[in-house]
């Protein structure tokens, strides 16, 4: 079994800044409109930039690749042909 694991934030940290101002802000302007919206919204735009903000570990196994990170949890099988 082989495991790593992997954080584009760290290697790229200004793009990563920037894409967490812009959340911020976004969340920021929705509440002040609807807090509930602004909760959607965060939960939102940080799960579509969950691969390029927060880390995600690999795993490598008979079975196949094990994918985890905080918002995407998988298993992709080893096809057999």
């Amino acid at each position: 079994m082989i495991s790593w694991s992997d954080w584009p934030a760290r290697r790229r940290p200004l793009i990563s800044l920037l894409a967490a101002a812009v959340i911020g802000v976004v969340v920021a302007t929705l509440q002040q409109v609807d807090p509930v919206l602004s909760v959607l919204a965060a939960t939102l735009l940080l799960g579509l930039c969950a691969e390029a903000l927060l880390p995600t570990r690999f795993t490598v196994s008979d079975d196949g690749v094990r994918i985890d990170s905080v918002f995407r949890r998988g298993m992709k099988q080893w096809q057999i042909i």
